[in-house]
């Protein structure tokens, strides 16, 4: 009974699948680095299976055996199957998520100390989001259908069968809203075709207020309804765990582990039709055109899904009600690129769609169908800039914008995208440039909260703020091997530097009297907002009206000028030489100026593209000077590289500490950028996953934990195989 699969997918021109595999490996090893990015696989297959390099693989590791399992949503972020038959939401390119599903994220306490809607002890810190379908305006999602073989005939079979025998699993939370009338029939899981005229196929609906779910079977000439009662309900922390199953055309229910009565239980007939799946509203096919049926929506939190084309021991179903949660059952997809012959195996080496997605470039070809765009929530892009719109300039995308309308020119749309944060905005134009990996550490620094980001398996984007979980990492259940301090990112001081903007400023000097053949007293120059500028080339300089030409940058000659002439000084200061007849005049300037950082000017701090920041002279007295210098092209505005590189000394100024634990099982229910609870003798603290290694057959798994929060600008173990970083310029001193 494996707990493992290894799936192999091989796709035509026009992305069709021509040849799947599916198999319990030999051997695999996954590892999960997170924010590195560099996710990877290797794993060993008989070598009778027909794979070839390009191929797309993927590792699924679960609690229970994984042969007849059909059909597993997550609802990590989306609404895509984790079983290697890819049962996902139905979209059209780029992919937009379905509106019934509701902006806020649920299930743990955020960085604030504020908690959203935690599920109850055991299931903290595992995000879902909340679906809301009750209005008549949202829909539900379809799911599309797959068929066995990727046959395409009249007579074609479900993966997900019910001819025969099967299990079906629904874990979730109900959410109150019993004010509303439209709370008493919601729609859980619907497989009905009413378009037949006698309707075929399989629905479950709950009432909450009632506490029954009524489960509908046809087989296109009986019609069964059976009826559970006292089997949902709501409150906080309350989980409902529903399992229904049919086997010798008798179908049961349970509740929590518990056997309901139903109502009626016998239909032993092919509920098969050829209709797509609906999640939390029930379709109606018959309808002109199909739509949504009005007052059918479920209000909640889905947790996990299942379909199984078999009946589950009960046991096993036991195993898994009382098993940690998890986000994730599919712990890698990604692609061969390199395979070798290993006689009765083969050696797949692969790698992630994270680390595809992750090492996209970004630039201006990326948007060349859309040049230019408007966001929805305001601001616009031009090529790969975002800057703000209206009259004041004050409607700016913030961050969720933009890395959603990034996704829209990756790989043809695929990845969604779910996030809680971040929702920053920048003070100036962001420059979308660079890696898809460089932009997202960019606005992880940005934003004041601590953050964590997954790509999952199937292509899922979700970033939210690092949560913690009640999962606890120990001695007793661990193995904790390297302990100690880690200064790999420590950063006490460092120079930041922008993306440079040139601007343009005219300045008059009037009335400005000069002695005839000396130089002036050094004029200063100033910027449109009175600070004071860097000066990059003067454009143009008149005395009275006629041009007048000079010297840039140059130090004091040593011949005497013959005409009117003028000489900008290192120091950013200009002075003027009279050569006519002494008397005042007006001088105009016109010049191309930059920010940067000014150690002896408080004013222009704040404008600076590049700027200078310590951590307190006693903590680096301590620690020692850990100096970086990084190039940030994204970011356009002074106020935005000064909040970067004030947020960058706060997250990692300090010298911290990291563990590697390990195991000999297969941990499901952990994913990287959780917090675990951590204890030894000081006592228990909070840790950060950084990264999570799978060894099978030997049912091992290593997590390292630190106390970092974005840590993407690590140095320590870059390798070649790694995105490159933002750090252009590492010089790290200790003493």
């Amino acid at each position: 009974m494996p707990n493992v699969k290894a799936v192999i997918i091989r796709r035509d021109s026009s992305g069709n699948i021509t040849n799947r595999v599916m198999t319990t490996p030999k051997s695999v090893n996954v590892l999960q680095e997170g924010l590195r990015s560099s996710d990877s696989m290797t794993m060993m297959l008989s070598a009778e299976h027909a794979v070839q390099q390009g191929d797309e693989v993927y590792y699924i590791q679960d609690v229970l055996d994984t042969t007849s399992l059909k059909a597993i949503w997550n609802f990590y972020g989306g609404f895509r199957d984790e079983s290697g038959y890819e049962h996902d939401d139905v979209y059209t390119a780029p992919h937009t998520m379905p509106d019934c599903v509701d902006s806020q994220l649920q299930g743990g306490t955020n960085s604030s100390g504020s908690t959203d809607y935690s599920y109850d002890w055991k299931h903290k810190g595992y995000y879902k989001f909340k679906i809301n379908a009750l209005s008549d305006t949202k829909n539900g999602v379809e799911i599309t259908k797959r068929y066995k073989n990727n046959d395409t005939t009249a007579s074609k079979i479900p993966v997900i069968d019910m001819s025969g025998d099967f299990d079906m699993i629904f874990e979730f939370k109900m959410l109150s809203n019993s004010s509303d009338s439209r709370y008493t029939s919601q729609t859980i899981f619907d497989n009905y075709d009413h378009a037949t005229s006698s309707g075929v196929g399989l629905k479950v609906q709950i009432n909450p207020s009632a506490s029954t779910v009524t489960i509908t079977a046809d087989d296109g000439t009986t019609e069964t309804i059976m009826v559970a009662s006292s089997v949902v309900s709501y409150g906080t922390n309350v989980i409902t765990f529903l399992r229904i199953n049919r086997q010798s055309g008798v179908f049961k229910l349970y509740f929590n582990g518990t056997e309901k009565s139903l109502t009626h239980s016998t239909n032993s007939g092919d509920l098969n039709n050829d209709k797509n799946i609906h999640l939390f509203k029930e379709y109606d096919e018959s309808a002109s055109p199909a739509a949504y049926i009005d007052d059918t929506g479920f209000y909640g939190i889905p947790i996990q899904y299942r379909f199984y084309n078999t009946v589950l021991i009960d046991d096993e179903v036991k195993k898994l009600r009382i098993s940690k949660p998890v986000n994730t059952t599919m712990k890698f997809g990604g692609r061969i690129w390199k395979m070798e012959d290993k006689g009765s195996s083969k050696k797949l080496s692969c790698s992630s769609h994270a680390k595809e997605l992750l090492g996209t470039q970004i630039g201006t070809k990326t948007f060349q169908t859309t040049p230019t765009y408007t966001l929805t929530s305001g601001g616009a892009r031009t090529y790969n800039r975002y800057y703000a719109t209206g009259t004041a300039g004050n409607t700016r995308p913030d961050m969720e914008d933009i890395i959603s309308d990034i996704l829209k020119y990756v790989d043809s749309g695929v990845y969604t995208y779910f996030a809680q944060e971040p929702s920053t905005t920048f003070q100036g134009d962001f420059i979308a440039e660079g890696s898809f990996l460089d932009i997202l550490k960019v606005m992880m620094i940005m934003d004041s909260d601590e953050h964590m980001f997954v790509v999952t398996p199937r292509k899922i984007l979700f970033i939210s703020d690092e949560v913690a979980t009640n999962q606890v990492i120990n001695g007793d259940n661990y193995d904790i091997i390297d302990s100690g301090k880690d200064d790999t990112s420590t950063t006490n001081s460092l120079f930041v530097t922008g993306r440079r903007k040139i601007y343009t400023y005219s300045k008059t000097f009037t009335n400005l009297d000069i002695t005839q053949n000396t130089w002036s007293t050094p004029q200063t120059f100033t910027a449109q907002d009175g600070n004071r500028p860097v000066i990059e080339r003067m454009i143009k300089v008149t005395r009275a009206g006629v041009d007048v030409y000079g010297d840039f940058r140059t130090n004091i000659p040593t011949n005497t000028p013959t005409s009117d002439t003028y000489r900008v000084l290192e120091d950013n200061t200009i002075q003027f030489w009279n050569d006519s007849t002494g008397d005042i005049q007006t001088w105009v300037i016109v010049y191309e100026y930059t920010y940067t950082y000014d150690p002896t000017s408080t004013s222009s701090t704040g404008q600076a593209t590049t700027q200078f920041k310590q951590d307190t002279a006693a903590n680096i007295k301590i620690n020692g000077l850990y100096h970086r210098n990084f190039n940030v092209p994204q970011i356009v505005s002074g106020y935005d590289v000064l909040t970067f590189a004030n947020h960058y000394i706060d997250d990692f100024k300090d010298i911290n500490t990291r563990q590697r634990a390990i195991t000999s099982k297969l941990i499901n229910s952990l994913t990287v950028g959780q917090k675990v609870r951590y204890t030894d003798s000081t006592g228990t603290t909070e840790r950060v996953i950084r990264s999570i290694e799978y060894s099978y057959p030997q049912t091992l798994t290593v997590i390292e934990l630190g106390e970092y929060m974005f840590s993407g600008f690590d140095v320590e173990k870059q390798t070649i195989d790694s995105v490159r970083g933002l750090d252009t310029s590492t010089s790290v001193s200790r003493y």
